[in-house]
């Protein structure tokens, strides 16, 4: 296995990452400009709008047959602070064409028709059951996974007082998912598997 990590240096990767940000509609991640100043964001409101944006960035064949009318689907669980957020987030908010829900880990949760489950850090990943069937669905699957290799597909992690995350391309193309390369130009860490 091996790990892609940025060698742009510190000013190199805070430039790139601004610029995605941007792009992907925040100006940090952990900071918002307001008409007083700058306003420190909590980490579940940040995770929640990477979350929202993730899927417009990363391709998935459950998605290409989703009907143009049909929800986005987003299941959480694990954080509560993070679904609150998110369903704040999601209101009138689209992927593509697609409207998006965003709602808690259902009893008997079986993914039927999931495009993102988010497992948060109240969540036991060694011992859940929608791990082990995420992984084997194309669901991009985001944890809060302990500092290693990442579990699903994205995994939050925090350093330097940000919240970050580091993108499993192993795990994306094991379930047939493409990760646009604007994600990974801002990941704190890339794991691209064995060669």
């Amino acid at each position: 296995m091996s790990v892609r990590m940025g060698s742009r240096g510190r000013w190199g990767t805070a430039l790139l990452t601004g610029l995605l940000m941007t792009c992907l509609g925040a100006t940090t991640p952990t900071e918002t400009k307001t008409e007083g100043g700058t306003e420190t964001r909590p980490p579940h409101v940040v995770k929640a709008d990477f979350l929202l944006r993730f899927l417009d960035y990363i391709e998935s064949p459950a998605l290409a047959q989703t009907a143009p009318d049909e929800a986005v689907v987003m299941v959480i669980g694990g954080s509560d602070d993070v679904l609150q957020a998110l369903q704040r987030a999601a209101q009138g908010r689209r992927v593509g064409t697609h409207p998006v829900v965003c709602r808690p880990v259902a009893e008997g949760e079986t993914l039927e028709r999931v495009h993102l489950l988010y497992l948060g850090p109240g969540t036991d990943l060694l011992q859940h059951p929608l791990v082990k069937l995420a992984q084997s669905l194309p669901v991009v699957l985001v944890t809060d996974a302990p500092r290693g290799d990442p579990v699903g597909v994205i995994n939050f992690i925090w350093t330097q007082d940000r919240v970050r995350f580091d993108v499993s391309l192993e795990a994306a193309e094991r379930v047939g998912l493409k990760v646009s390369s604007r994600i990974l130009q801002v990941a704190h860490r890339v794991v691209v598997g064995s060669r």
